[in-house]
């Protein structure tokens, strides 16, 4: 069983000379994590995420990398 925090922040803009007065973009969230096999490196994963327009629950069972 394990915990996760991430966080991450950005700018976008449509032009490269537009991108210092770009409003920041953050995200974040955290998760748990719990291993299914001991033979094998796969996870169970639940992350609660949040970013400007709201957040989201996430379920998945495998391997992100």
């Amino acid at each position: 069983m394990g915990a996760v925090v991430f966080g991450g922040f950005g700018q976008l803009a449509a032009k490269a000379a537009d991108i210092s007065s770009a409003d920041l973009l953050l995200a974040g969230g955290a998760g748990l994590r719990y291993q299914l096999t001991s033979k094998y490196p796969m996870h169970m994963r639940l992350d609660d995420a949040w970013g400007r327009d709201g957040g989201l629950l996430y379920f998945s069972v495998g391997e992100a990398f």
